[in-house]
């Protein structure tokens, strides 16, 4: 077995290209990765245009490292560098950022009926649905709260 670093081309029997264990036997483990156009460097969003699709033939368990469609990658941020004809991992790619660090959000409380709002600062930025630690502005005290798709962040208590 080769484990050099073969993008788009299959040697002897089963190599592994870039990330993917490809197999040039088994025929009915193909699925279509997504590989970049051009170099994407970290922080960038992906564009429709930035990215193309490939028939690849993957070893049985790693075709869970793929994206199922090109919309799942789509609109996404990049983590690492993307080289031009490696594969796009599942691992390579984060959400959007819900809240940025260093900008001002509305704080949520609630709790049997209470609901109690303010204004807080993310110290990291993170994606909808990510716990974060927030500056309270007014008092300095630092707190964890959820970040929502919608940019408010939410205490969650007892």
């Amino acid at each position: 077995m080769s484990t050099q670093s073969v993008c788009g081309a299959f040697i002897a029997v089963s190599v592994w290209v870039c990330g993917f264990g490809v197999s040039a036997v088994a025929a009915d483990d193909s699925v279509v990765a997504f590989f970049p156009r051009t170099v994407i460097y970290p922080g960038d969003v992906i564009a429709e245009s930035a990215i193309v699709d490939q028939k690849i033939r993957v070893l049985p368990g790693r075709a869970a490292d793929a994206y199922p469609g090109r919309n799942d990658i789509v609109g996404k941020i990049s983590r690492r560098t993307l080289m031009r004809g490696q594969p796009i991992t599942t691992a390579s790619l984060r959400e959007k950022d819900a809240v940025m660090q260093g900008r001002t959000y509305t704080l949520i409380y609630q709790t049997l009926g209470l609901t109690v709002r303010g204004t807080g600062v993310p110290l990291q930025s993170v994606g909808a649905g990510e716990m974060v630690r927030v500056r309270n502005p007014d008092t300095g005290n630092i707190i964890v709260a959820r970040a929502k798709a919608d940019g408010t962040l939410v205490v969650e208590g007892p």
